[in-house]
């Protein structure tokens, strides 16, 4: 279920990053502007907005494992039908279709594997299904530079299209339904004792109660439910630190292919930097999920933002050389996709399994718009002939303000009593 839960990240961590390799070949074949690669790129986050938007609310109300199975095949149909776009407006309105799975896949699985992990060791589980994201992204490096150079972008998201459509029957089958969700349905009680004696054939089944704790706030409804007095501030403080992670992340993946070479390196040359960047952010999900679980949630986010601003503004004062260059993306990697990693660990655990999905998806959603915004500065930085010195200066500014938002978080969550969600008696069993 865990290397379902991985690959399902992955392929979505693929399918992102494969949209910025072929936009120098837009380019290059069509002579498409600056401004309208910025216009997909920016529909494109627009729309995993709206599909995290509806994605959440949905899986706490129908289940977890249908959604996700849902966005899996929307991402899979709109990826091969982008390869046979033939031009670049085409491509956006597909793109677009797209990305409203994009935005479902990833906060509902974060939800969804949240729900079967150990509370003390959750941190950690999270954030290593969640380094499928950054595999994923490495994987499309890597098919990048190696098709698009042999036989063209097409072949290249046909590829990355297969992928999909061919896990998605084997998430179905291997992959259940949410436990955590399962046990706030009044009718539950029956399936979460046949999916424990799946999932942990020695438990002591005749021991489970299947209550599933409070019902009093399922009631209520996951969206009203993060809009309260007692989560509006943490649904606030997490969606801060998401926006300004996306933002630094996003404006990474996606201009830098193009920006590296304008400078004069090869599309290869950037392919291998992306892929040390997502490489990197593999190896800093499992070190940052880990050191959550150890040394406390907030500190260690902090102190990698921390650390993460002197490593970008070293490209900012300095010239360097390629070898380096991978070095340094790999850092960034560790760090910027570890943090990202972290805060989807955390936000699953400070919000309530009836509304663990809404406030994962709202997250993800809220988010977004950093990303958004990133498309647009972006876009503005490239036409304008900014420097790479410049642009990577722009990206460690807003680590600075991040810093502050995960204090900002660790104050309004303080209360443990009222915000960390314990398992259900019966899952501890």
């Amino acid at each position: 279920m865990l290397i379902a839960c991985f690959l399902i990240i992955a392929l979505d961590g693929a399918d992102v990053q494969s949209a910025s390799f072929i936009y120098p070949e837009f380019v290059r074949l069509w002579g498409v502007e600056k401004p309208f690669i910025s216009a997909i790129v920016v529909g494109g986050l627009i729309a995993m907005v709206i599909g995290a938007s509806i994605a959440g609310p949905l899986a706490d109300r129908y289940g977890r494992r249908s959604v996700i199975g849902w966005g899996v095949a929307l991402v899979s149909t709109g990826t091969f039908l982008g390869a046979f776009a033939w031009d670049a407006r085409i491509f956006l309105i597909i793109r677009a279709f797209t990305c409203l799975g994009l935005g479902a896949i990833m906060p509902i699985t974060v939800a969804l594997i949240s729900e079967f992990a150990p509370t003390q060791k959750r941190a950690r589980v999270v954030t290593t299904v969640f380094a499928g994201y950054t595999a994923g992204a490495a994987i499309s490096g890597y098919l990048a530079a190696v098709l698009i150079p042999m036989l063209g972008w097409r072949w290249y998201l046909v590829a990355i299209g297969g992928l999909s459509a061919v896990m998605l029957p084997v998430f179905l089958k291997v992959v259940p339904e949410s436990i955590g969700w399962l046990a706030t349905q009044r009718d539950g009680e029956r399936r979460v004792r046949e999916i424990v004696q799946r999932v942990l054939p020695g438990a002591d089944i005749a021991t489970l109660k299947g209550t599933g704790g409070e019902r009093t706030e399922a009631k209520v409804g996951g969206i009203k439910l993060i809009t309260s007095k007692r989560y509006l501030p943490i649904m606030v403080g997490i969606a801060i630190c998401y926006f300004i992670g996306l933002a630094v992340i996003y404006l990474f993946q996606t201009y830098f292919p193009l920006v590296i070479t304008q400078s004069g390196l090869q599309l290869s040359q950037a392919g291998i930097l992306v892929a040390a960047f997502s490489v990197g952010g593999v190896l800093g999900a499992l070190l940052i999920g880990s050191a959550m679980d150890t040394f406390g949630r907030f500190k260690v986010l902090a102190v990698a933002w921390l650390i993460a601003i002197p490593a970008i503004w070293a490209v900012a004062f300095s010239t360097l050389d390629y070898q380096t260059l991978i070095v340094l993306s790999f850092i960034w990697g560790i760090l910027l996709q570890g943090v990202n990693s972290g805060l989807n660990a955390l936000a699953a655990t400070l919000f309530p399994a009836d509304a663990r999905a809404t406030g994962v998806s709202f997250m993800h959603a809220l988010g977004r718009f950093g990303a958004i915004l990133s498309g647009l500065v972006g876009g503005v930085a490239i036409s304008l002939g900014w420097s790479i010195g410049k642009i990577f200066f722009i990206l460690g500014c807003p680590l600075i303000v991040g810093v502050a938002a995960i204090i900002f978080l660790s104050v309004v969550s303080g209360r443990k009593d009222d915000v960390v969600i314990e398992d259900p008696a019966f899952l501890k069993a």
